[in-house]
């Protein structure tokens, strides 16, 4: 596997996968060049790993609790969608 990533969204992607805590806004702001698809990704991105961004693009509910705690090995933190099949949950 090659060491350069493929853009910018990647690289967001890998810096928050990593750990790191990446603004989203400020990190489109360094990217003009990003089209509004991918500005759209880079904060659903957000959205899902990094806390406190659900506001920013009004995904999931931030005060919904989970049914139970934990599920195996997994602590359930919010809900992230739910649809004709079922929930999903942060974990």
């Amino acid at each position: 596997m090659p060491d350069e990533s493929c853009g910018p969204v990647d690289d967001f992607l890998d810096r928050c996968l990593r750990g790191e805590r990446v603004d989203a806004v400020a990190f489109i702001a360094q990217h003009p060049e990003l089209p509004p698809g991918e500005r759209d990704l880079v904060l659903r991105i957000a959205c899902v790993l990094l806390d406190g961004a659900t506001a920013a693009v009004g995904v999931g509910a931030a005060d919904e609790k989970p049914p139970r705690e934990r599920v195996g090995d997994f602590r359930l933190l919010r809900k992230l969608g739910e649809g004709g099949m079922g929930v999903v949950w942060l974990a």
